[in-house]
């Protein structure tokens, strides 16, 4: 294990450009997100407030079951852990780096968009709850599909490159694209650990004053 990960690290040292490269596409998709709420008929912001404040009436009355962490984990994990895998496969095509690039921009754009809403519609209330119940697991899950796309582009373009080439170099390459992506997945599995056993304790923590 301890080897893999110095290999990762010797590999965002040798292509550090790939990295920034997927950093700003993520944060692209994240200031579309939440630019787009502002160009938004009433209409559609206000039926999503409409079910913002339903959900945060129901938090209030069934915190426990809301925020149980068996059901938290068990979304969560199949909510992240397909996107990851749906990036990881997109990765072992050679035309697949530029799907990859939609996922992680879309990945963006829906996490800017639900900041977006929150400031919107709840001001202070609504960044503090965004501290609360979004920052925390997002400080694992974000580098990991920074990372994750980063390798399943850097992969996926070695393929189209190499199209034509059958050499065991080919095979070596993809022994290390999925062992790194295994190490991703572990990473973005701690991540869920933490929106399931952690951010609930910070929500509990700012529900008073939602």
């Amino acid at each position: 294990m301890k080897y893999y990960f110095k290999g990762i690290c010797t590999y965002f040292r040798e292509n550090p450009g790939i990295f920034v490269f997927m950093i700003l596409v993520i944060f692209t998709g994240v200031i579309s997100g939440s630019l787009l709420v502002r160009f938004l008929d009433e209409e559609p912001v206000a039926e999503i407030t409409k079910a913002l404040n339903h959900f945060f009436d129901n938090l209030n009355e069934y915190e426990n079951e809301i925020l149980a962490a068996p059901e938290l984990f068990r979304i969560s994990f199949y909510r992240n852990c397909a996107l990851l895998i749906l990036i990881w496969v997109l990765g072992l095509f050679p035309a697949g780096f530029l799907m990859v690039l939609s996922v992680l921009f879309l990945k963006g754009i829906s996490l800017g968009f639900t900041i977006g809403v929150l400031i919107h519609r709840y001001s202070v209330r609504g960044a503090l709850f965004c501290l609360a119940a979004i920052l925390p697991h997002n400080l694992l899950l974000v580098p990991a599909y920074i990372v994750g796309t980063a390798f399943a582009f850097a992969y996926s373009f070695y393929l189209f490159k190499n199209r034509y080439d059958r050499g065991k170099t080919k095979l070596t390459f993809f022994t290390q694209y999925c062992l790194y992506m295994s190490l991703v997945m572990v990473v973005a599995t701690l991540g869920v650990l933490v929106e399931s056993f952690i951010t609930p304790v910070f929500i509990r923590l700012v529900l008073p004053v939602l």
